[in-house]
C-alpha cells in the first residue's frame, strides 16, 4: 500500500524495472525539486531522502489525488461503529488508499497498557500490597537536649527526666503504660510532668535515647516514637521555632526561663503567627511592650536567620520566613515611629492636658490607616479622638505631627506609592477642615 500511495514501482514510474532484479524499485518518481541529469535512486534511497528533507517530502505531498472521498469502515466484530474513515482515490491512473491515523494506532497502544496494568494492580492480594511509611522524625540527641535546657535556663531539669524514665518504665511494668492494658499514654505523662510542648518533645526523646540504650524496651519504646510522631504532626512548626532560636532566645532572656519563654512565644507570634504587617506589630507590642519593641525585634531578625539556617528544617516554609523577614525590618524602621508617638504623647499631656496617650496603640491605629488603599480625613479625626484629642486646638498639634508622621513613614508600609500621597492629602484635609471650624 505505500508503495501505491507514494507512486513508487512500475505501475507509478511507467518504466520497466531493471533485468535480474525483478520487482526492486530502480527509479524514483518524478518529482517537482528533482533537477535533470541526476542519477536515479533506489527506492530505500529515496525514503531516506524524504525522512531527511522536510522540503522534498513537503512538496510531494502537496500534488493533487484525484477523486479522493471518505468511505465508512463496517462494524467491527463487537457491533460498534469504527470511527475512522478510509480515504480513496486516484493518482496518475491508479487507485490510492491512505492509511489509518497514527494517534489511533498510538490511542489504541496506550489503552492496551493502561488495561495490562490496570489488570496487574486489581490482581495483587492484600499482603502483596506494600505501604509507603512517612520519613523517619529526627530525634535531637541527650547532649542536644542538654545544651537546650541550659540555655532556656532550665539546666537542673535533668534529674526531672530521669524522674520521667523511670516513671515510664515502672507503669510498663504495672501495665498501665498506655498499651493495651490501658493507663496513661506516655505522652500523656509528658503532658503531665512538662507544660511547655517543646519540652514534652524533649522529655519523649530523652525518653527514647535511654530506654533504646538500656535496651529490653521495644514495645514501650515503639509507643513512645509513636507519640513523638503525633506531637509533631501537631505542633511541629512550634516545637522547630523553639529549638531553632534557643540560642538567640536564651540571648534575650538573660538566663531568665521565663524572659526566655516569652521571647519565644512573641516570635511564634509575630512570625509564625502574624498575617500581615498591621498584625505583626500587634503581636509584637502585645508580648515585649513599647519598652522591649526595638530590643525584642532585633533578637526576632537574627533568630529567623537561625530559623531559616537549621538543619533539622525551619519552623515554616523558607518563602513564608523571607517575606516575614521583610516585614521584621519595617518593624525595625517603625521603632522610629514608635518614639515619635511617645514625644507626641507626652506633648498632647504637657500642652494640652490629654492622656497619656498609650504610644504603641497610637502607632498601631496610624499603620492600620495607612495600610488601606483608600481614605478619609475623617479616619485621622476619629484616631484623634479615640485617644481623647477632641479639642479642635490639640487637634490641630495632634494632625500636624500625625502628617510627619506619614510622611517619615517607609513606604512599604502603604498599599503602593500612590497611598502614601492620598493618606498625607487626607490628613491634611482634615486639618483644614478643623482649622474652618476654629475659625468661625
Amino acid at each position: 500500500m505505500f508503495r501505491r500511495a507514494f507512486g513508487i514501482g512500475r505501475a507509478a514510474t511507467g518504466r520497466k524495472a531493471a533485468p535480474g532484479r525483478g520487482n526492486e524499485l530502480s527509479t524514483t518518481p518524478s518529482l517537482p525539486c528533482q533537477h535533470k541529469g541526476r542519477t536515479a535512486r533506489t527506492g530505500s534511497a529515496l525514503l531516506r531522502r524524504w525522512q531527511h528533507s522536510p522540503f522534498i517530502f513537503h512538496g510531494f505531498l502537496t500534488m493533487r489525488i484525484d477523486g479522493l472521498n471518505s468511505t465508512p469502515l463496517p462494524q467491527d466484530m463487537g457491533g460498534q461503529q469504527v470511527r475512522a474513515q478510509v480515504q480513496t482515490g486516484a493518482w496518475r491512473g491508479e487507485s490510492v488508499q491512505v492509511s489509518g491515523d497514527g494517534c489511533d494506532i498510538l490511542t489504541d497502544a496506550a489503552e492496551e497498557i493502561t488495561m495490562s496494568q490496570s489488570e496487574k494492580a486489581e490482581s495483587k492480594k492484600l499482603n502483596e500490597r506494600k505501604i509507603s511509611n512517612r520519613p523517619s522524625l529526627m530525634l535531637p540527641r541527650i547532649e542536644q537536649i542538654q545544651q537546650y535546657l541550659e540555655k532556656v535556663g532550665k539546666g537542673g531539669q535533668q534529674y526531672k527526666l530521669q524522674d520521667f524514665v523511670a516513671t515510664l518504665k515502672n507503669r510498663e511494668r504495672d501495665g498501665q503504660g498506655g498499651g493495651g492494658g490501658g493507663g496513661a499514654s506516655p505522652r500523656e505523662e509528658a503532658r503531665r510532668q512538662f507544660g511547655n510542648v517543646t519540652e514534652q518533645f524533649l522529655a519523649l526523646s530523652f525518653a527514647v535515647e535511654e530506654l533504646s540504650r538500656e535496651g529490653g524496651h521495644e514495645k514501650l519504646v515503639d509507643r513512645i516514637r509513636e507519640d513523638l510522631e503525633d506531637l509533631s504532626d501537631d505542633f511541629g512548626g512550634h516545637i522547630r521555632a523553639d529549638l531553632n532560636t534557643v540560642g538567640v532566645a536564651g540571648e534575650f532572656g538573660r538566663g531568665d526561663p521565663g524572659e526566655t519563654e516569652r521571647f519565644q512565644a512573641g516570635y511564634r507570634d509575630s512570625v509564625l503567627g502574624g498575617e500581615n504587617l498591621s498584625g505583626m506589630l500587634r503581636a509584637t507590642l502585645e508580648h515585649f511592650g513599647e519598652q522591649d519593641f526595638g530590643r525584642a525585634v532585633e533578637h526576632m531578625i537574627r533568630a529567623l536567620g537561625d530559623d531559616l539556617a537549621a538543619m533539622q528544617g525551619s519552623s515554616a516554609e523558607p518563602t513564608r520566613l523571607n517575606a516575614v523577614l521583610q516585614d521584621l525590618y519595617l518593624l525595625e524602621v517603625l521603632s522610629t515611629v514608635l518614639d515619635s508617638c511617645r514625644e507626641l504623647s507626652e506633648r498632647m499631656h504637657k500642652e494640652h492636658g490629654i492622656g497619656p496617650i498609650d504610644p504603641g496603640a497610637l502607632m498601631q491605629d496610624l499603620v492600620a490607616a495607612t495600610g488601606e488603599r483608600w481614605t478619609t480625613g475623617g479616619r485621622f479625626v476619629s484616631i484623634a479622638e479615640k485617644h481623647g484629642v477632641r479639642d479642635l486646638t490639640a487637634q490641630i498639634n495632634f494632625l500636624t505631627t500625625v502628617k510627619v508622621l506619614a510622611r517619615e513613614m517607609p513606604v512599604k508600609v502603604f498599599v503602593d506609592p500612590e497611598s502614601r500621597f492620598n493618606v498625607v492629602g487626607a490628613i491634611q484635609e482634615a486639618l483644614d477642615d478643623i482649622i474652618a471650624q476654629e475659625e468661625e
